[in-house]
């Protein structure tokens, strides 16, 4: 039994560039029977049921996607440093 774990913040069933390639990964491990789990971030579209099918096992899990506090921060900390 092989298993993998495939960590991706964008993936299927977002359109985007980004979730293209992480998403063709987990097909063609799927189709040799990988266990692959995604960790990927809270996404708007559910997933369909049907999406994936191979002999292997796909499990995702999703984290939300939190609001930093550090970047608001440090363009702030940039600006002041830059006019002083």
């Amino acid at each position: 039994m092989k298993r993998a774990l495939v960590v991706s913040y964008h993936f299927s069933p977002a359109r985007l560039v980004g979730a293209k390639r992480p998403t063709e990964l987990v097909n063609s491990m799927l189709a040799q029977g990988w266990h692959v789990t995604v960790l990927t971030r809270t996404h708007k579209t559910p997933l369909p049921d049907n999406t994936y099918q191979g002999a292997g096992t796909l499990k995702i899990v999703r984290a939300p996607h939190l609001p930093g506090i550090l970047n608001p921060s440090y363009f702030a900390f940039k600006r002041l440093s830059k006019a002083a």
